[in-house]
């Protein structure tokens, strides 16, 4: 999965994470955050599309990619 990840240039994502928009935040970096955010439900989906029935039940409740992956591979 992590080569899909990195052929679609979303590894940072499941790395990193999205960071919290701050309160006070620009234009410019709303934008950022929603295109981050959509990257990071892009690898969400991609992660729940790679799982059988039982491991899907274990990521299921994830809400970002990057919780998804940890419970993952801890499954492993």
């Amino acid at each position: 999965m992590r080569v899909l990840f990195d052929y679609h240039e979303l590894w940072d994502v499941v790395e990193c994470g999205v960071s919290a928009l701050a309160a006070n935040a620009t234009e410019v970096q709303r934008v950022a955050h929603r295109d981050k955010k959509k990257k990071d439900n892009k690898v969400l989906y991609l992660i729940h599309q790679g799982m059988n029935d039982e491991t899907f039940e274990e990521i299921e409740r994830a809400t970002t990619a990057s919780e998804a992956w940890i419970i993952f591979v801890n499954q492993l």
